[in-house]
């Protein structure tokens, strides 16, 4: 199979983002729990290496690992039979401007909409 070269992304909405731009690129669904465990060990600050499989199937394998040394990143790899066509690297790119497109609208919003911040 072919990789992709491994593409670093934060564990944050631009990774949610990301990745239900793959889900649909691939016609694939990502094992929810797998996902949710990411941005779990993510806040937990782990300093240990974690390796995710986020889909496994004939022809297609798409990977992620933390590194011990960076636990709110990802290097997120697709490797297929066939060549993957969509750049990996754009899909990362438009999920970041969209991810950021989000934050200025929710910033932009009556503070009735936005999250409440917790009380200190």
């Amino acid at each position: 199979m072919q990789a992709t070269e491994p593409q670093l992304v934060s564990v944050n909405a631009c990774l949610r983002l990301a990745l239900f731009a793959l889900e649909c690129v691939l016609d694939v669904e990502f094992a929810s729990d797998v996902v949710e465990q990411i941005f779990l060990d993510a806040q937990s600050d782990s300093r240990s290496e974690k390796r995710y499989t986020l889909w496994l199937g004939p022809g297609l394998k798409v990977t992620a690992r933390a590194d011990d040394y960076e636990p709110e990143d990802i290097r997120l790899t697709v490797e297929a039979r066939k060549p993957f066509t969509p750049s990996l690297s754009a899909i990362l790119e438009r999920a970041k401007y969209q991810a950021y497109r989000l934050e200025q609208w929710q910033e932009a919003q009556s503070p009735w909409l936005r999250p409440l911040k917790p009380a200190r």
